[in-house]
């Protein structure tokens, strides 16, 4: 994990630190995309299938004001994702 020296604020977005190496396009991109969620908080967790097959899940974060987020493989979601754990 990058030292927090490789990131900048979002102008658009406060709260969303950036690595210095993404393009402004992309930084505004995910600013707007991830704004929404900081000061949230994770009030449950979600596991269903996906398209009615029992071995492939997806896992939904339902966060305290009702905002769920889905974990896909793309923004399509075309199939499950995967989500790494990482403490700080």
């Amino acid at each position: 994990m990058p030292n927090q020296s490789t990131f900048v604020s979002s102008k658009s977005a406060p709260g969303v630190l950036l690595m210095k190496e993404i393009p402004e396009y992309l930084r505004q991109y995910h600013g707007a995309r991830l704004a929404p969620l900081v000061g949230k908080s994770i009030a449950r967790i979600q596991v269903e299938t996906f398209e009615d097959q029992p071995e492939q899940n997806i896992v939904n974060l339902i966060l305290d004001d009702g905002t769920a987020l889905s974990i896909m493989c793309d923004p399509e979601g075309n199939g499950p994702g995967h989500i790494d754990i990482i403490k700080l």
